[in-house]
C-alpha cells in the first residue's frame, strides 16, 4: 500500500508493468561468416510489457545495418511475437527484408495485447569480408489505456462541481461505466 491506501499496482497498469519497454542490440557479424541454416538469434529480449487488460500497443523497431559499401548480399530479420491476452497466448512472426544498398529503416506495428514479449533473430546469406554487424531497437508504448477515464471518475466523486472543470456539460457518468 502507498500513502495513500492504494496497492501500487492500482497505480500504473501492474506491479511489473515497466519491465521491458525497449531495448538496443548488435548483432556482431565475423568475417568469413556464411549461414544458411536457421537463423542466428539475438541473446537478450527486447519487448517484455504487461498491462492489467488488454490494450493496443505502438510498437517502432529501428534497424540500422553497418556493413561495408561493398556488401551485396541479403538478410532476413525475424521478430517474434509473443502475445497474450487473458489465458490465450499466440506467437506470430514479423519478418523483414534487408538487402544492399543498407540504409536504416524504421518499421512501426500497432499490437494488440495484455502481454508482449518479443525476440529477435537474423538470417544471413552472405560471406562476410570485414567485421560487420547489425543494430536493432524496440520500443512499445501503450496507445491507449482504457480504464484510465473510469480510474479519474472514482477519483473525482465527491469532488465539488466547480473544481471539476474539464467534464463537459451534460456529461453523462454511466456513459463511461462499460468498461467495469
Amino acid at each position: 500500500m502507498n500513502e495513500h491506501g492504494a496497492h501500487p499496482s492500482l497505480e500504473h497498469g501492474s506491479a511489473h508493468d515497466t519491465l521491458r519497454w525497449g531495448e538496443t542490440l548488435t548483432l556482431p557479424i565475423p568475417p568469413g561468416l556464411s549461414v544458411e541454416g536457421p537463423p542466428i538469434s539475438f541473446n537478450r529480449q527486447l519487448i517484455a510489457a504487461h498491462w492489467r487488460w488488454p490494450l493496443s500497443w505502438n510498437c517502432l523497431v529501428l534497424i540500422t545495418p553497418q556493413f561495408n559499401a561493398d556488401e551485396t548480399a541479403d538478410l532476413t530479420l525475424y521478430l517474434n511475437a509473443t502475445v497474450g491476452v487473458g489465458q490465450a497466448i499466440a506467437t506470430t512472426v514479423y519478418e523483414f527484408d534487408i538487402s544492399s544498398p543498407y540504409a536504416p529503416q524504421q518499421i512501426p506495428l500497432v499490437i494488440p495485447a495484455q502481454d508482449l514479449q518479443i525476440t529477435a533473430s537474423v538470417s544471413l546469406g552472405f560471406l562476410s569480408k570485414e567485421p560487420e554487424s547489425l543494430q536493432l531497437a524496440c520500443f512499445v508504448a501503450p496507445v491507449t489505456e482504457p480504464h484510465a477515464m473510469t480510474h479519474l471518475l472514482d477519483k473525482l466523486r465527491g469532488e465539488r462541481e466547480e473544481a471539476v472543470h474539464w467534464m463537459p456539460p451534460g456529461f453523462n457518468e454511466a456513459a463511461m461505466g462499460y468498461r467495469r
